[in-house]
């Protein structure tokens, strides 16, 4: 036995745990498929080649094992080659080949969901409007349960949509003031059914919740869903399984926690649950979710922490700092938009346009509509605007056009522009956001949304 034979040897007897002497000893250490080929080399003199693993977890190496027949006296050798370098190289290329291929998908699904938004956000935004218009009118009195049905209805559409937004195309990394009953409620709306289906008991506990984190809501939404599907992985086929998300505001800071009565982790386990490609579910999964969450939480100068020991579950607990000051929402007010406004509304969409039109007007303000950068050019140098609410895709334009299209004729409405799009996280709305400092309002919209609109400009002006 050579240098390298010995060093083959230390690795079977510290993954079987005992000293290995006699020719027994050995063929009782090999993995099977090499201990049957050693077996069949002995009786048949039959040459064979295969690869395995030794030992289990962190300790595994791989072995290329090669059994070769010998004339007599001697009967057979066997050669062991230790490749663990050469098949974690293997892994980190699929990985890598799959974190692309999934990158692509995921690049692919944006612009499809970019585009399912837009075409359902549009009628969304009809129907929202049109039954907001008949709940107030006088003859509504018999249907007014019904239109608040389609109201709600409506509404729930929407937050489904812009929940996929969320999960197909993250948003820029700017920061803002982040409710996090409504990031808890992004997350609990796109699990809800698995959780019904697995039999998970998840409690949801915001009744400390008194202010905002100052976060990127997009990624606060990624790290919660990564936590919450660590904890549905822990518990899986675990009778009594239990989550519990619950959050609490400090003076400076602001928290979420997951907490699950799974089997929890050992010490080694714990310590290297943050690295990238770490899992202990070969399988399922990346083995970045808990790495990319730690880092996002770092960069937001929050932290993540894990307080585990097995058979005590896990609780992870994100830590971020509180917003300076709480942003007051804008809401419609009786004093502040006493004055008749004039809005400019640009959309492709009729329904859309005659919408915006009837809710506008129904608060006692005036109305333009226009379908395109030119009608809305004609209608900004014969007139000034309030508040211009454009859609960012018009049927061969977007909003980009028309922001040119009023640079030429009247520069001062840009700084009253707001874009409109069910999208709100596509690139090229972001782009044209920050290039021109444009407010953007989701769709689908509605009668408090216009109503904010008209309260901010009466402020402003």
């Amino acid at each position: 036995m050579n240098e390298s034979g010995r060093q083959l040897a230390g690795i079977l007897e510290e993954a079987t745990g005992r000293p290995l002497v006699t020719v027994e000893d050995y063929q009782q250490a090999l993995p099977r498929p090499v201990a049957e080929a050693f077996v069949r080399g002995l009786h048949g003199h039959t040459g064979a080649r295969c690869r395995t693993a030794v030992g289990s977890g962190a300790a595994t190496r791989w072995i290329d094992w090669e059994i070769v027949p010998l004339p007599a006296p001697l009967k057979l050798m066997v050669v062991g080659s230790d490749v663990t370098a050469e098949v974690e190289r293997e892994n980190t290329e699929v990985r890598h080949r799959q974190q692309l291929e999934q990158a692509s998908r995921l690049a692919a699904l944006g612009e499809l969901i970019g585009g399912v938004a837009h075409e359902l956000n549009n009628p969304l935004t009809a129907v929202l409007g049109f039954a907001e218009i008949l709940a107030i009118s006088p003859q509504a009195g018999p249907f007014r349960e019904e239109l608040q049905v389609i109201r709600k209805e409506a509404e729930r559409a929407r937050d489904v949509v812009r929940d996929l937004l969320f999960m197909a195309r993250p948003g820029a990394a700017e920061r803002t003031a982040v409710d996090l009953a409504e990031v808890v409620g992004h997350v609990e709306r796109l699990k809800r059914a698995a959780w019904s289906r697995e039999g998970l008991s998840v409690t949801i506990d915001l009744a400390a919740v008194t202010a905002p984190a100052m976060a990127n809501e997009h990624q606060l939404v990624q790290i919660l869903l990564n936590l919450v599907t660590n904890a549905e992985h822990a518990l899986r086929g675990r009778p009594g399984a239990a989550i519990r998300i619950s959050g609490a505001t400090g003076p400076d800071c602001a928290q979420l926690t997951v907490e699950d009565n799974g089997p929890g982790m050992p010490p080694e386990v714990a310590s290297r649950v943050f690295e990238p490609f770490f899992t202990t579910r070969p399988g399922v999964g990346n083995g970045l979710g808990l790495s990319l969450s730690y880092t996002i939480a770092a960069s937001h100068g929050g932290r993540l922490d894990l307080v585990t020991a097995p058979g005590e579950g896990a609780r992870f607990t994100l830590t971020l700092p509180r917003t300076a000051h709480q942003q007051r929402p804008i809401e419609p007010d009786s004093e502040t938009v006493s004055r008749r406004l004039s809005f400019l509304v640009v959309d492709d969409e009729p329904n859309v346009r005659r919408v915006c039109e009837r809710l506008i007007t129904s608060m006692g303000h005036r109305c333009v509509i226009a379908a395109d950068s030119a009608s809305a050019a004609v209608a900004a140098e014969s007139q000034d605007f309030d508040v211009v609410l454009c859609d960012f895709r018009l049927c061969a334009e977007t909003a980009a056009d028309v922001v040119e299209a009023l640079k030429r004729v009247r520069p001062t409405l840009l700084s009253r522009m707001v874009i409109a799009t069910g999208a709100t996280t596509e690139p090229g709305v972001e782009a044209l956001r920050r290039e021109h400092a444009l407010r953007v309002l989701a769709k689908p919209y509605g009668l408090r949304d216009i109503a904010a609109l008209a309260a901010e400009a009466a402020e402003a002006a």
